[in-house]
């Protein structure tokens, strides 16, 4: 067991593990309610994928053995309209507005 800490918030928790034993948490970020980061740790360290869509939070839900993340993301720090991403290679896509 690796305690993977946070990022200077008071909480995280892993959401999911691939069997390349490449796994995705979302950790909380210094400062109030939401502002949260997605992440995937593995071979090459740890990554962080908040704000690729222009936002102060992401939520990573998942990973392939491919390593593509799957998640939510704000798109903007002025709004709290999120879009679901899908994300390989470091690259972020835009799959579109998240209707809950």
């Amino acid at each position: 067991m690796q305690d993977l800490g946070t990022i200077g918030g008071t909480g995280s928790i892993v959401v999911g593990i691939n069997n390349k034993g490449q796994f995705v948490w979302t950790a909380g970020a210094p400062g109030w309610g939401s502002n949260f980061h997605a992440f995937i740790y593995g071979r090459n360290g740890m990554i962080d994928l908040r704000g690729a869509l222009g936002g102060l939070f992401g939520n990573a839900f998942g990973a392939n053995e491919k390593g593509e993340v799957v998640g939510t993301s704000e798109v903007s720090s002025r709004c709290l309209i999120n879009h679901a991403f899908a994300c390989s290679g470091g690259m972020m896509r835009d799959i579109g507005r998240c209707r809950l």
